[in-house]
């Protein structure tokens, strides 16, 4: 567009305003606004006519003046209108460029999320069971186009951040895959251990395989105490009938074999447990261990 030029010259010929002003001023200030006698109201209906008479002066002399600055009063308007539809047309340009340009930026993240989620279900067994809200979020990838104003900037910003997180999710992959296999390789009789696959594949590699073992231990020592409480229920239920004159014969000699199957240091602390466990049954004349042949 062109340069806008717009030159005015115009001075007041002739003005007694001041003059004129300062005796209406002083008219008004003298004017006594409190009535009280018959003059005071005759004084008042004076001031009345004399102040309605300086009002429709400075009206009519305001009117004169600025019928001989009509085309400066067209020039005026006229630049007040093309300013207000100016004004108008921004806001609406504005509007559309903030609203088209969010919704091609929210356009543009759905797209790579969709990528992030297709390469997620591409992925192994294993990484099905991992919580995969930390790659596919939306807020991961509206954070890395924050400040982004240029749509090229918003795209190579997003293609960036989904190389990125599929560099993570190969990374996180391969660690549950090997953690999947320390799972599946335990015997069938340990898999109730370990049916909260999810927990234990986020689980560091180490923390892991100590976690499979401490479970393992645990089992079998229960399993132990519960073999241990039915044989010494029989003994009871056995010991009851001889005192009762219900069995016919002698008493006798049993053994009780226990397979424990655990760390030589382990299978002694279990065997002092059984021997403290049961040391207060007079049937019991002796616990021994002994490390089975291979």
């Amino acid at each position: 567009m062109e340069k806008l030029e717009i030159s005015i010259s115009g001075s007041i010929q002739k003005n007694n305003f001041d003059y004129w002003k300062l005796n209406l001023l002083e008219k008004i200030e003298s004017t006594n606004l409190n009535l009280e006698t018959d003059n005071d109201f005759v004084n008042a209906s004076e001031n009345v006519k004399t102040l309605k008479s300086a009002e429709k002066t400075l009206k009519e002399c305001k009117v004169k003046a600025l019928e001989k600055t009509n085309d400066i009063q067209m020039l005026f308007l006229a630049i007040d209108e093309i300013s207000d539809k100016a004004r108008q047309t921004r806001l609406v340009l504005e509007r559309q460029v903030r609203v088209k340009k969010q919704e091609i930026k929210s356009s543009l993240v759905t797209q790579a999320q969709k990528q992030i989620l297709e390469y997620c279900k591409s992925k192994s067994e294993a990484f099905s069971y991992l919580e995969q809200e930390q790659f596919t979020s939306v807020v991961n990838l509206e954070a890395a186009i924050k400040g982004k104003y240029s749509l090229t900037g918003v795209e190579k910003a997003l293609d960036n951040k989904v190389r990125t997180l599929k560099e993570q999710i190969d990374a996180r992959e391969r660690l549950a895959k090997e953690s999947y296999q320390i799972i599946s390789s335990q015997n069938h009789q340990h898999s109730v251990l370990l049916q909260d696959i999810p927990y234990l594949l986020s689980l560091p590699l180490g923390e892991l395989k100590l976690t499979v073992e401490n479970r393992i231990v645990k089992l079998s020592e229960q399993q132990a105490l519960e073999r241990a409480k039915e044989s010494e229920s029989e003994l009871q239920a056995i010991s009851k009938e001889v005192v009762h004159g219900i069995a016919s014969d002698r008493i006798k000699k049993y053994v009780i074999s226990v397979d424990i199957c655990s760390t030589h240091t382990e299978a002694i602390e279990i065997a002092r447990e059984l021997k403290q466990f049961l040391s207060s049954r007079e049937q019991v004349s002796d616990i021994k261990l002994n490390k089975q042949r291979d």
